[in-house]
């Protein structure tokens, strides 16, 4: 039987209403891919890395600084609404390369808005505020303090490594920074906190030679680098995480070391993304205009 006016109206009106929520529900829910994601946040002369593992799962490297005058941080801004617009709710994993504001300053409002299992410290008993504060959420969130030591592998899975790196102790922070060792089939990507080429050289032997991506160390300082730690890892890429600051960073010398690297800054590029898929990776960086990333060059083939 034909039908009715009424009947064809109440058809029309699911079928629209099926079509609306399917499209509702593609919006807010996250898509899930198989590829190995770097994301280096432009949170100026600071650091704050998210590495999507291929199982989507999610690990941060460093939150950027804390807000200024009681101010929201650079976290609650910029990476934690990233993390909601894209339906992302929890963390693996929090590493802290050391308790400088400008790579510690957002921990406490990602521990607090996140599920987390832990966080990685280079020790359990900095005096700082900062420290303590961060101690305090986490024991509040029942997230468990991991103190890190050199060798330590914190994740692995088909084929993705993480292994925290650390050095001799030292009366400077910036040289007990965590380095992490990132290794996936031939890509290979090392985060260096604000070491120096001293430290690097340090815990050189658990590094390979002809790395792929190096997050430069310090925000580009110059003596974060020298001729010996530039031949051994020669990386084809290097990132640095700088802004407008009062210490010259990245320096002359720093870049003159990076001169047969491609070199992305975030003072630049904005936002960069590395995607990695079976044997080859893309470059990405953010453009404001467009607001979206845009592919800025494809290497060859690794491997």
């Amino acid at each position: 039987d034909a039908l009715t006016k009424t009947e064809l109206m109440v058809h029309v009106n699911i079928i629209v209403f099926i079509v609306f929520s399917s499209l509702l529900l593609l919006s807010i829910v996250p898509v899930k891919n198989n590829s190995l994601e770097i994301i280096t946040f432009d949170v100026g002369s600071a650091d704050c890395f998210l590495i999507k593992t291929p199982e989507n799962k999610y690990i941060m490297i460093d939150t950027a600084k804390s807000g200024y005058a009681s101010g929201k941080s650079q976290a609650e801004i910029i990476v934690l609404k990233y993390l909601k617009d894209r339906g992302i709710k929890s963390l693996e994993s929090i590493i802290l390369t050391h308790f400088d504001n400008d790579h510690c300053g957002g921990a406490v409002d990602i521990i607090n808005n996140l599920k987390l299992n832990n966080v990685y410290v280079n020790t359990k008993t900095h005096s700082s505020k900062a420290a303590n504060d961060i101690y305090l959420a986490a024991d509040n969130r029942q997230v468990e303090i991991v103190e890190a030591y050199n060798n330590q592998v914190i994740y692995d899975l088909n084929d993705l490594k993480l292994t925290n790196l650390l050095g001799p102790s030292s009366d400077n922070d910036n040289e007990n920074s965590i380095i992490t060792l990132l290794e996936y089939k031939n890509f290979t990507m090392l985060f260096t906190g604000d070491v120096s080429s001293r430290g690097l050289k340090s815990v050189i032997n658990s590094i390979p030679t002809g790395i792929t991506v190096l997050k430069v160390p310090h925000h580009g300082a110059s003596d974060s680098l020298d001729k010996t730690i530039m031949n051994y890892l020669s990386p084809e890429i290097s990132i640095i995480s700088v802004g407008e600051n009062k210490f010259g960073h990245p320096s002359v010398y720093t870049l003159e070391m990076l001169k047969n690297t491609k070199i992305y800054r975030t003072d630049i590029h904005n936002s960069i993304k590395i995607s990695v898929k079976k044997n080859d990776y893309s470059i990405y960086a953010f453009d404001l205009k467009r607001k979206k990333y845009i592919l800025k060059e494809k290497p060859s083939k690794e491997g």
